[in-house]
């Protein structure tokens, strides 16, 4: 813990900081806020998403990754494949796995298409894209995207919020 601690105060450049109530929070306490391991964190500690997004996107992150672990469907991210894993079955699935791939299919495609219905086909092809990178491939670098591309985000963010009822 100490050495990831460590590892994120130096890389977010984080020092001790006065609460509202003149309480002193040094720069390990923040640091060890789990929200900072991940992007979404990130941005929600930065105030570039507020916390309605943040848990549209945590609800949309869970989905991909529940469509891509039971259906076997490849991760769209590169560095995440094993390419020496051999997966098979015995030729008979349960009929409960079976059914659970098929409803995280169904969320999954849920989840695209409110994304790519945000706006004109081209905006909804952008939002999709910049939903995915933040929330599921956790891509550290679009917290320093330009402001086109946050608005992206947000929108896409708020259309999942609408679509989960948050």
């Amino acid at each position: 813990m100490s050495v990831a601690t460590e590892r994120r105060i130096r890389r977010d450049n984080i020092v001790p900081i006065k609460e509202k109530g003149g309480k002193l929070v040094t720069a390990e306490e923040q640091a060890r806020d789990p929200r900072r391991g991940y992007t979404l964190g990130l941005m929600l500690i930065d105030h570039t998403i507020n916390q309605r997004q943040h848990d549209a996107g945590v609800k949309f992150a869970e989905a991909m990754a529940r469509f891509h672990g039971l259906t076997g469907v490849p991760l769209p991210n590169p560095r995440a494949q094993n390419l020496f894993a051999v997966r098979g079955n015995e030729g008979d699935e349960s009929e409960s796995k079976v059914d659970a791939a098929k409803n995280a299919r169904r969320r999954y495609n849920e989840a695209r298409d409110v994304l790519l219905s945000v706006g004109h086909i081209d905006e909804g092809r952008h939002v999709i894209h910049a939903v995915t990178e933040v929330a599921y491939l956790e891509n550290m670098h679009a917290r320093r995207w330009p402001e086109h591309m946050l608005w992206y985000i947000r929108r896409g963010l708020n259309r999942l919020a609408d679509h989960y009822g948050d």
